[in-house]
């Protein structure tokens, strides 16, 4: 068994590889992916990292940390991320992330290539989901609909009806589409905008 303050010591730069992959996150989401037991116990947890200088918070609601710039060297990141207007988008996705039992491969905001036919040739299809994953072979698309218009969601889904017949071709399967909105309007209108993509909505 490990001695105690190594076990401290792994489960503080496990959070920090946490912060680091997720960017802001609440008290909550690290008490789910880290099974920090209760607010307390998290609290008490999160606040030594902080006094330790390698996170900062800010509240909203709840508390959200992310990395100072020594958290992000005590872990070799050079992802320099500062408190944005994007925090409730990045907060949202977050959501998913644990909702979705935390895929491992998760990666935000990748940039995608693919080619399609284009008559009797190809051309090139590039795209940045929000977040990708695989999960049993299958490739998912992770779309977040925080405050955009139904008029940019709409053109996410043309996006991907596109690339599902190389995907198809390519992989065997269609890719796995999920969107993350607010209201169960919307979810309808995704719905019908979607129909015949493997999509797969949810409603925080």
């Amino acid at each position: 068994m490990l001695p105690q303050t190594e076990r401290k010591r792994q489960r503080h730069e496990a959070i920090l590889l946490t912060l680091d992959k997720l960017e802001f996150v609440t008290k909550g989401q690290l008490q789910a992916i880290h099974n920090l037991g209760g607010g307390k116990n998290a609290y008490r947890i999160l606040k030594e990292i902080k006094e330790e200088g390698y996170i900062q918070c800010k509240r909203i609601v709840e508390n959200i940390y992310y990395l100072t710039k020594e958290g992000r060297e005590l872990i070799g990141s050079t992802k320099d991320v500062k408190w944005n207007q994007n925090v409730e988008h990045t907060l949202m996705r977050n959501d998913l992330y644990v909702l979705l039992g935390c895929p491992d491969n998760w990666k935000n905001e990748p940039q995608v290539k693919v080619k399609v036919k284009d008559g009797l040739s190809h051309k090139e299809i590039n795209f940045r989901p929000d977040a990708r994953f695989y999960q049993k072979g299958v490739h998912h698309f992770v779309e977040i609909d925080n405050v955009q218009s139904m008029g940019e969601n709409k053109k996410k889904l043309q996006i991907y009806y596109e690339v599902k017949e190389a995907f198809k071709m390519q992989f065997g399967h269609d890719p796995k589409i999920i969107f993350f909105t607010k209201s169960e309007l919307r979810k309808r209108r995704l719905a019908e905008w979607g129909e015949g993509l493997n999509l797969h909505i949810y409603i925080k």
